[in-house]
């Protein structure tokens, strides 16, 4: 990759910043994977921006996949695979990923059958809050 080539890289994630920034969810990670960025919106859905014909293109996945799951606050994303992974707001694992052209939600913790959930936990001040219930600060 020629040093040209890497800065008008550099320019456009640059010129996205503003752009993202005006719409990821606060403590939300952006995840980047190939000319893409993934990230958590701020109504809990995710999205992938990239470019596409020299524009930047907004893709809401959530949308586009059916799915009324929301990412869970503070839960953020992991990528893996171009495959976006997030806790939903019941606290089960979600994998989206496309088939045929078509993005899917696909329900991990369901598809094994388990009633495991996710422990989200937050320290603030020294104080535990989490959603459990027997730890302290649980709501």
């Amino acid at each position: 990759m020629s040093m040209r080539f890497q800065i008008a890289k550099i320019g456009v994630l640059l010129a996205a910043t503003s752009f993202l920034t005006t719409c990821v969810q606060a403590q939300s990670m952006i995840a980047l994977y190939g000319s893409s960025a993934y990230y958590v919106a701020t109504d809990q859905t995710v999205h992938e921006a990239y470019v596409s014909n020299g524009q930047w293109v907004d893709l809401n996945i959530t949308a586009a996949t059916g799915t009324s799951s929301r990412v869970e606050v503070g839960a953020g994303l992991t990528m893996s695979n171009a495959a976006p992974y997030y806790v939903a707001t019941d606290l089960t694992i979600h994998q989206m990923y496309t088939s045929n052209g078509q993005w899917i939600d696909f329900n991990i913790t369901a598809g094994t059958g388990t009633a495991a959930r996710v422990l989200i936990d937050y320290t603030i001040s020294g104080q535990v809050l989490a959603r459990s219930s027997g730890l302290p600060g649980a709501k």
